[in-house]
């Protein structure tokens, strides 16, 4: 996908979900926190926000979702995937990101530690308060326990919003699933959700890239989904 700035164009090996969205995350877990981040470009609101939570929790999803809501309503954004594409990337991606209405950077911490990236980081959360730019985080662990070097970045992380992700419970997966699926035009039964969970990996993001196969190969056989079905095509 290629994201446009004043002064550079930035041409990255990855593009937004458009699965991800607000309408398909299940909020049931983190009311307060969805509530909050729907709301994040009213000029009254925080500037800075930061997320953390587990591997599973919907941090990637939650950020993609935002960029994509900013874009609805015609405000310039971008979503940058730091874990992802650490091996791609050098510092110099975070320079004049502050012209965009919103940035969202996904694993903030994967760079933590290297004394050049944590000096952008912090030009940039300057840079974002000067201009009245929406900057939204995600992370493993929570700012007061990320290893940073950088004690004024340190302090910055430390002064946002931020918000703990709680992990679905099984029941909040299958509704996540079942939602999913709906949108897809694809009927979840809940025996075939709880097979799913029974005989998988039991994190959402494994949990939804099956789907996505399950969702490919009933549209191609013209099958409804059902248990035998979904061993034949997940070899189970």
């Amino acid at each position: 996908m290629t994201f446009e700035s004043h002064s550079q164009q930035l041409v990255l090996p990855f593009r937004l979900n458009e699965q991800f969205t607000f309408e398909n995350f299940n909020v049931s877990a983190n009311p307060v926190a969805i509530h909050h981040l729907q709301n994040k470009l009213h000029p009254e609101n925080e500037w800075f926000y930061c997320i953390w939570g587990a591997n599973g929790t919907g941090r990637s999803h939650l950020l993609q979702a935002i960029c994509q809501d900013a874009i609805n309503k015609k405000k310039s954004s971008i979503y940058l995937p730091l874990k992802e594409s650490a091996d791609q990337i050098q510092p110099e991606i975070l320079d004049n990101l502050e012209t965009y209405d919103l940035i969202c950077l996904d694993d903030i911490d994967t760079f933590f530690g290297i004394a050049s990236w944590e000096q952008k980081l912090f030009q940039l959360f300057n840079l974002c308060q000067l201009n009245h730019t929406k900057l939204i985080v995600s992370a493993a662990v929570s700012p007061m326990a990320m290893h940073i070097n950088l004690a004024d970045l340190q302090s910055r992380l430390n002064h946002g919003l931020t918000f703990q992700l709680q992990t679905l419970t099984d029941e909040q997966k299958i509704i996540a699933l079942q939602l999913r699926a709906t949108q897809e035009g694809m009927t979840l039964p809940n025996d075939c959700a709880n097979y799913l969970l029974t005989h998988t990996k039991r994190d959402t993001k494994q949990l939804f890239s099956l789907l996505e196969r399950l969702t490919h190969a009933t549209l191609q056989q013209k099958r409804k989904l059902t248990i035998p079905f979904i061993k034949t095509i997940l070899s189970i």
